[in-house]
């Protein structure tokens, strides 16, 4: 941007508009935009918050921001430029042509340039008048005069109406120069030179130049009485050239073109982050689409903590006493902006901090912020948010997407608001197992606990997560597989938008965190426990659960009595104690709440446990003790939902907890191994036992892999008591057994393959131990090869006369469903002499997949066959007959014949013997003949079904052979009949009865539209063969209906009317109308008026209504009683008629 300088003025200048490129010279126009970065102070641009700048008003930190600044999704300056002093070739758009400014939104925020409101009127003064100096002259300035004492600035365009000097030796137009001179004489003082600057160059255009003068900065100026003496208003504003015209060839002609007064108003937008932008529409045609990279609004953190600028993540040092920081700062830690979105009273929901439990969300923000793997190779924040909150939401949902970010959930207790994180208990040995409460059957209500669970062949195992990329500023996918779980069950797809991530490490690890809870955290225990239990817990709290019903032994009870080196367990004689060479350990409940843990060292009589190292305190007498030891473990749950019952209880809801899937889901490890239940004895061999609903326990099916279908051979055997797992042996034909071990009562061979498979299933105890012998079976299998199964429950709906919905059972054999088809044919026989073999094809490529079809309707039978991926078809048809009906409770509203005299147009047509022919096969082989009139209702209906009438035949034009125009073409002789000729019927519909649709052929049809015209084609393919039509036309049916709606306000309702008091009646207008005639339809607009039933509701004894006006838009009708005076009566009412208006 050129901008001249001159000595001891440059303050005067605010703005030239006006580009100089090289020599030659150009006017350009500017657009402003403001643009709300956010409400209270924010910390601004990413890169330079990154980087350490921290001074917003230097250079750097301007250069900066330009990196985080997108115009059309490029930024302005590259990333890798120096913010100090980069080069232009650095900016992907000119410097010169764009300004940009930006407040980061504190209450003394600065004016920028375009947030500045202003008042503007050009003066009259010299407008448009030439600034001559004629050679060997002098100077004629140009002037306005400025007397509104309000006004603050001053802009004066100067024009030139061309700008170049013509070489008279070669004819070239060569650049020249003005200078140009504005003063400005205040009322109280001398004239000062504000502007003298030398313009060089050339156009062959008008060229303008605009100068902005800011009167604030001159001498006076708050002297601004106008008139008075010493006062600064009025003040003259001057324009004059600096040198002469010069020569004949020289074309620079200066002009004044205007002066603008302006009065600024200046906003600063306290507590609001905003930004100016103004560019140059060469740049842009249209306004920009602007994108931002911000670090955005500052909210309160602890006292002890300091935010890493290079992720946002906060650390600590020392213990956190409940106090924050003085001043806001900025961070990505979800924690405390959960925080401050909560207590925010601008903002946020303004809840005081007293009645948040600041030490919660303390102890989340510091798992938050904890560092893990971003899986590239470096190191990011657990959790972390960055999102744009843009427009009014519902406070619970957004609290509860921001809670999402860190699988956290918020919660009221003790008067205030807290959240709980599902996170690992000591953070600094996240695979640490404590408990915060045990249970036994002793101390739940009934002993009892009941669990619930998901299938595996229903759990999710493809997970795709949503984030948005910051590099490339568009929504991208992580996806996590279980590939076990995947070739076992086939492909569960769940896609997972997430809510202000934008590290593809973290939807990385909220991909894994759902893969694992779907696959390993799938069961939930609910139980009631009594007061004492219950008021203690919170959401989240560790259990640890010994259930004797599920371990098959007691491993739990209450305490009858402790110190705290021995403990005395309850009914001894039931409870199986752990072998001391297992290591056990005794977890009890102490004075304090507290669960603590302890290794067994021996046991004395009376039952006694004696503890290797002393309680803490004494273990509470009557309280819950759990034993565990190598060979089974107590079962962990984590507490998810707490009610209190009105019987003085509470009921649990607790989701099953492995203490391993932290480092299962940041490091990759394998979750340890639990054991809840011992059984030592050798087992019995499991059973193969067929489901009591036909299911086979061995059985190949066709399952989906890679979406291609694939034969799976599926084994099941019922579950053997005490098994920790089973040994499966299997041998196909004469190849090597294939021995495995698994946990589960089902195994998959997948792909399986054609031949005899030969199986071995053994039960193994908790030692190892396997059964005595094993269960066999032998199954012979056939892949891919075997036929589909046989269709069933095929059914027949007749939807009109001219269609029907064909359903059956959809298929069950993968290879139809997925590459296969359905294939339906029909043939005019009976049910009984119809077969698959002599049916002809209806549609023989119906997707696999679906259960239904929609198919012309045709009387004699259906037949349904289901065809695989390799052309195999079903073994037996599934038949269904129809015997086509005529659809009933439907109203012939018009019957019309075209016969004898064909009045109608008619193209290449004759009448003849009182039939309508071609009128010569040998000049014309086609014809075509328009009805005489348009069916027409005088407005719009539904459902009009129209079925065509035909009567015709074919004959042979002549049998002599002189007359026979191509001889050698005659097929037939002796009087045969002619085939070779055809006909068809077409109907075109207007929903105007101006312009109709384009023609379509007409058999048995239901249309909506206002008007109907007809017209027959008559087609021959032999010159020697004829048809004659002895009559053509249609019937037109409308259905009949039952209408109890009617219109009020616009919308359709069916609720009870009230008559009203009118002595006029009630006017009841339908919701749809009824088809009462035309003077050609029925013969009179009154030829099939609806019936009405009135229903009242309460009405007085005695009294009457009165119904009029009946149309097919609705009645009138009024209520009296035996006085015969009107009275308002509740009522219903059906009315029964024909058609429905559009």
């Amino acid at each position: 941007m050129a901008q001249a300088t001159v000595s001891g003025n440059t303050g005067f200048i605010r703005e030239i508009f006006g580009i100089i490129d090289g020599d030659k010279l150009k006017s350009i126009d500017f657009g402003t935009i403001v643009d709300v970065l956010g409400e209270g102070q924010i910390e601004g641009s990413a890169t330079a918050s990154k980087a350490g700048i921290t001074d917003k008003t230097s250079t750097a930190y301007k250069n900066a921001f330009l990196k985080d600044l997108f115009l059309n999704r490029t930024a302005v300056l590259q990333a890798d430029a120096d913010n100090t002093n980069p080069s232009d070739s650095e900016f992907n758009y000119p410097s010169e042509l764009l300004r940009f400014e930006f407040q980061d939104g504190t209450a003394n925020n600065t004016v920028l340039f375009a947030a500045n409101q202003q008042t503007s009127e050009v003066i009259t003064g010299d407008k448009g008048q030439e600034c001559s100096f004629p050679v060997g002259g002098s100077a004629t300035a140009r002037s306005g005069t400025i007397s509104n004492v309000e006004i603050d600035t001053v802009q004066i365009k100067v024009k030139f109406d061309q700008f170049f000097k013509l070489n008279t030796s070669d004819g070239n137009r060569e650049s020249t120069s003005v200078q140009v001179i504005i003063k400005v004489n205040p009322n109280n003082g001398s004239a000062v030179t504000v502007i003298d600057e030398t313009v060089q160059g050339k156009s062959f255009n008008p060229y303008n130049r605009d100068y902005g003068i800011d009167l604030r900065d001159l001498s006076g100026y708050n002297t601004n009485t106008s008139g008075a003496s010493g006062s600064f208003f009025p003040v003259v504003v001057s324009v004059e050239r600096g040198n002469d015209v010069g020569d004949e060839n020289t074309f620079n002609t200066m002009r004044l073109a205007e002066i603008r007064q302006i009065i600024r108003e200046p906003n600063n937008y306290p507590n609001i982050a905003y930004s100016a932008l103004r560019f140059s529409t060469e740049l842009f045609a249209n306004t920009p689409a602007r994108v931002f990279r911000l670090r955005g609004k500052l909210v309160k953190i602890p006292h002890n903590a300091t935010v890493d600028y290079t992720n946002g993540r906060l650390t600590y040092s020392g213990t956190f006493n409940g106090t924050f920081k003085t001043d806001k700062a900025w961070t990505s830690d979800p924690a405390w902006v959960l925080f401050d979105l909560l207590t925010d009273t601008t903002s946020g929901c303004a809840i005081p901090e007293s009645e948040l439990d600041a030490y919660s969300f303390y102890g989340v923000s510091t798992y938050c912020s904890a560092l893990v793997d971003d899986g590239q190779g470096g190191q990011e924040p657990r959790f972390s948010i960055n999102v744009n909150i843009n427009n009014q939401r519902d406070a619970i949902s957004l609290i509860k997407d921001v809670c999402s970010v860190m699988r956290a959930i918020p919660y009221y207790e003790e008067g205030t608001i807290k959240i709980a994180q599902d996170a690992p208990k000591d953070q600094s040995n996240p695979s640490a197992l404590s408990f915060d409460y045990v249970f036994n059957n002793a101390n739940v209500v009934n002993g009892e606990f009941i669990y619930s669970g998901s299938s595996s062949k229903t759990r999710f195992n493809v997970i795709n997560v949503s984030y948005f990329d910051l590099q490339t500023q568009e929504i991208d996918y992580v996806t996590v597989k279980d590939t076990n779980s995947q070739s076992k069950y086939g492909t569960q797809t769940k896609n997972i938008n997430t809510f202000g991530i934008t590290s593809r490490g973290m939807a990385q690890r909220v991909g894994k965190w759902f893969l694992h809870t779907q696959q390993n955290q799938t069961e939930t225990v609910v139980f009631e426990t009594n007061i004492a239990a219950g008021s203690v817990l919170r959401i989240g709290d560790i259990l640890g659960i010994a259930d004797r019903v599920k371990s098959s032994t007691r491993r739990g009870g209450l305490v009858k009595a402790a110190t705290v080196s021995q403990i005395t367990l309850d009914n001894i004689s039931s409870t199986n104690l752990p072998d001391i060479s297992d290591s056990p350990e005794i977890s009890c409940m102490l004075s304090d709440g507290s669960v603590e843990t302890k290794t067994i060292a021996s046991y004395s009589s009376g039952g006694l446990v004696n503890v290797s190292s002393n309680f803490t305190s004494a273990p509470v007498q009557n309280s819950p003790y759990i034993l565990e030891s190598g060979e089974i473990d107590a079962q962990a749950f984590r507490v998810v939902n707490i009610k209190e019952n009105r019987k003085k209880t509470y009921t649990i809801t607790a989701l099953n907890f492995n203490e391993g899937k932290y480092a299962a889901v940041e490091d990759g490890e394998q979750l340890p191994a639990k054991n809840f239940n011992v059984i030592t004895s050798i087992l019995p061999s499991p059973q193969i036992v067929d489901g009591s609903d036909g299911t086979k326990a061995i059985q190949e099916i066709v399952v989906l892999n890679n979406n291609r279908p694939v034969p799976k051979l599926f084994i099941d055997w019922q579950s053997v008591e005490g098994a920790s797992s089973y040994q499966l042996i299997y041998t196909k034909d004469n190849e090597n057994p294939v021995v495995l071990t698994t946990q589960g009562s089902e195994y998959e061979i997948l792909p399986s393959e054609a031949g005899t498979y030969k199986i071995q299933i053994y039960s193994i105890n908790s030692l190892g131990e396997r059964s005595a012998s094993p269960t066999e079976a032998t199954i012979n299998t056939v892949g891919l090869a075997a036929l589909p199964e046989n269709p069933t429950n095929f059914e027949i709906e007749p939807l009109n006369n001219s269609q029907v919905k064909l359903s059956w059972t959809k298929t069950t054999s993968l290879d139809v469903e997925f590459g296969g088809a359905c294939v339906i044919r029909h043939t005019p026989n009976t049910l009984s002499s119809a077969t698959f073999a002599n049916s002809s094809d209806l549609n023989e490529n119906i997707n696999g997949s679906t259960n239904e079809a929609i198919l012309p309707a045709l009387t004699g039978t259906y037949s349904l066959k289901f065809r695989d991926l390799g052309g195999r078809l079903s073994a037996t048809e599934a038949k269904v007959e129809l015997a086509l009906p005529e659809m009933a409770d439907e109203l012939l509203v018009k019957s019309q014949r075209e016969q004898t005299a064909f009045s109608g147009n008619k193209t290449n047509l004759t009448v003849s013997s009182n039939a309508l022919q071609l009128t010569n096969p040998a000049t014309n082989l086609t014809g075509s003949y328009e009805f005489a009139s348009v069916l027409d209702f005088g407005s719009v209906f539904q459902n009009v079904r129209l079925k065509r009438h035909i009567k015709s035949e074919g004959f042979i034009v002549s049998d002599q052979f002189d007359s026979i125009p191509d001889l050698d073409a005659r097929l037939n002789f002796d009087g045969a009949g002619s085939d070779r000729v055809k006909s068809k019927l077409q109907v075109q519909t207007s929903q105007d009865n101006s312009s109709f649709t384009t023609a379509q052929n007409l058999f048995n049809g239901s249309f909506s539209a206002r008007a109907f015209k007809f017209t027959s084609n008559l087609i021959s393919v032999d010159v020697n063969e004829n048809i004659k039509f002895t009559e053509l036309g249609f019937d037109a049916f409308l259905p009949s209906r039952t209408e109890n709606k009617y219109q009020s306000g616009g919308n359709v309702i069916s609720t009870p009317l009230q008559s009203g008091t009118s002595s006029s009646g009630l006017s009841v207008v339908f919701g749809k109308p009824f088809f009462t005639g035309t003077s050609a339809i029925g013969g009179s607009t009154t030829a099939f008026l609806p019936s009405i039933v009135i229903a009242p509701e309460d009405m007085p004894s005695a009294a009457f209504f009165e119904l009029s006006a009946i149309s097919g838009t609705g009645f009138t009708i009024v209520f009296k009683n035996s006085s015969n005076a009107v009275i308002d009566v509740k009522f219903t009412f059906q009315a029964l008629g024909y058609g429905k208006g559009a």
